[in-house]
């Protein structure tokens, strides 16, 4: 019996078979296009409306722009125009009024606004108040109670005196050259009377006033607690 020759025994596989060498690939440069292949072709997208770029300018946007940048030219040059608005008259209940400060009225004045604000006012402030056109009482009036009937039957009611329920106390103050500030010095308001607009309408009834009108007043302020 002859044994195998060793030449006929496979060669067995070693670990080194399995790591062959490769050749690198490289990838094409982004701004070198592949080639498509043929009988393929490419057409780019158009694009969107709102992307597309026209050399000339569209003239109603043009016109648009200009109506915007070009402010409107003022009625009166080298004067400054100023927007007044349309206040609405303030609506205020039948029972209270609004009219100028008399001297009558310092004795509730004091006790309101020594009740309200923490501030005791010196008398030269209502010797002011009662000078000044812009100062504004506020009063009520209570409804009139129910009279009783006399033996021929005739009511005779007696209408209720009006009571000072709160005040507005203002002065001019200087701002520059040729204009002027409005300060309110105090404003007050018994708070059984609040909600009624009674505020509002002191203060409209003070911008309304004539006296203020003709002056170049640019500015109102108030010192707040």
């Amino acid at each position: 019996m002859s044994l195998p020759s060793s030449s006929s025994k496979p060669s067995q596989t070693t670990i080194k078979s399995f790591f062959q060498p490769r050749q690198p690939k490289y990838a094409a440069p982004p701004s070198q296009p592949q080639p498509l292949p043929k009988g393929l072709s490419y057409e780019a997208p158009p694009l969107p409306p709102s992307l597309t770029f026209s050399s000339q300018p569209n003239p109603a946007s043009a016109t648009a722009q200009t109506a915007i940048a070009t402010p409107r030219p003022s009625s009166q040059a080298g004067t400054q125009t100023q927007t007044q608005t349309q206040q609405r008259p303030v609506e205020i209940p039948a029972e209270a009024a609004i009219r100028s400060l008399s001297a009558s009225d310092i004795a509730a004045l004091r006790r309101i606004n020594a009740l309200l604000l923490p501030v005791a006012y010196p008398d030269s402030f209502y010797t002011a108040a009662l000078s000044s056109p812009f100062s504004r009482a506020i009063t009520w009036s209570d409804p009139a109670p129910a009279a009783a009937q006399d033996q021929g039957g005739a009511a005779s009611p007696s209408p209720a005196a009006p009571k000072l329920i709160g005040g507005l106390v203002a002065r001019l103050e200087p701002l520059t050259a040729t204009t002027q500030a409005l300060y309110i010095q105090s404003l007050a308001l018994l708070s059984p009377y609040r909600a009624h607009g009674l505020e509002t309408g002191a203060l409209a009834d003070l911008f309304g006033a004539p006296e203020l009108a003709a002056l170049a007043v640019t500015t109102v302020y108030a010192h707040v607690w």
